[in-house]
């Protein structure tokens, strides 16, 4: 569930709609960058999590996105929920201090 949570949060963060297993690419989300590598666990259950019902896979190699946007904006809410408020605003809001329009729901 936390790893699936990191997930969804980086996607909403970042803009993006997909995650994928592996990229060179540096402006891609992809699974290995999202934890520490000193503890495989995590990865590996973001890993097993993207191959659930929750997740929709892509015709790109290892590429997957939520099935549901309510799905991945409600583990971005479980996701930002153990940050500081402070952490949470600068998460969420746009330069001019409103939470962006696309992140109304998590927040």
């Amino acid at each position: 569930f936390e790893a699936a949570a990191r997930v969804a949060a980086v996607l909403s963060l970042t803009g993006r709609d997909a995650v994928v297993g592996y990229s060179p690419d540096p402006a891609a989300v992809a699974l290995g960058g999202l934890f520490e590598p000193a503890d495989p666990r995590p990865q590996a259950a973001a890993e097993e999590a993207t191959r659930t019902a929750a997740f929709v896979p892509l015709p790109e190699r290892g590429a997957v996105r939520f099935a549901q946007r309510n799905v991945q904006d409600w583990l971005t809410a479980f996701a930002l929920a153990g940050l500081p408020a402070a952490a949470v605003r600068s998460a969420l809001a746009g330069p001019d201090g409103r939470v962006a329009p696309r992140l109304r729901e998590p927040a």
